[in-house]
């Protein structure tokens, strides 16, 4: 077993889904957000160990915690709730913030199929 295996059984980190809502409410505010910043606010949101934060994805290159990031936002995107202004960078759409307000428990693949955008992603996806 190589140690990216290894490394990546012992520290679970939160899944895209875990990390859809709490994204969502961090963009909440209206405000411009890098995705850098938000995955460094996440990784504390999440208590996560500085070990845990730097964990290599378990194949080719790149922070696991923060490709998950990169899904959840990619996500939120493909749902129309949030908007990316430029690479990298997202903020809360309006519909984002009417469903803050709804202040659903959990914003899962089931919950996201409501809106045609993502229902059209996770198809395109299931196919290949």
């Amino acid at each position: 077993m190589n140690n990216r295996k290894k490394i990546a059984e012992l520290m679970p980190l939160p899944s895209r889904s875990e990390i859809r809502l709490v994204l969502l409410q961090l963009i909440g505010d209206g405000e411009l957000r890098s995705l850098t910043d938000c995955a460094n606010v996440l990784a504390g949101q999440f208590r996560l160990s500085n070990e845990e934060r730097h964990q290599l994805k378990p194949w080719g290159n790149g922070l696991y915690f923060f490709y998950r990031c990169e899904c959840a936002a990619y996500d939120l995107i493909a749902a129309g709730l949030a908007t990316r202004t430029r690479a990298g960078f997202l903020r809360v759409s309006d519909l984002g913030s009417q469903i803050l307000l709804i202040n659903p428990p959990a914003l899962d693949n089931r919950y996201l199929l409501q809106f045609p955008g993502y229902a059209a992603h996770f198809e395109k996806k299931s196919e290949h």
